[in-house]
């Protein structure tokens, strides 16, 4: 059994192999082999990203942003999209961009 993980930098990280079926698990299985993670961050209210537009935020190479949970609601966002406390973040990331997106959502002194 391959174990996946979501990663949320500013709280644990939390299994959702129960959660996503065996077709999703493969996928992600697949992922993994080459060198993508997918990467889950809850934006805190001292998060420095927040209410920027997406436009104004540096993100790294090998980082997608792919999607953000807003007021319970799933969105594709663009790059107007305004990042706000407690969105939900998700990306597809290689595993080299992971610390660089901790270093872009965790405020300074908590790095």
């Amino acid at each position: 059994m391959i174990d996946l993980e979501v990663h949320n930098f500013l709280g644990s990280e939390r299994s959702i192999q129960e959660e996503l079926s065996p077709r999703d698990l493969l996928f992600l299985k697949n992922l993994t082999r080459y060198g993508l993670t997918l990467i889950e961050i809850k934006l805190s209210p001292i998060c420095p990203i927040n209410g920027k537009q997406i436009s104004e935020i540096e993100l790294p190479e090998g980082a997608i942003l792919i999607n953000v949970i807003h007021n319970e609601r799933s969105h594709f966002p663009d790059e107007n999209t305004v990042l706000e406390n407690g969105d939900i973040v998700y990306f597809l990331a290689s595993r080299y961009a992971e610390n660089d997106l901790r270093e872009i959502f965790t405020p300074d002194e908590y790095l």
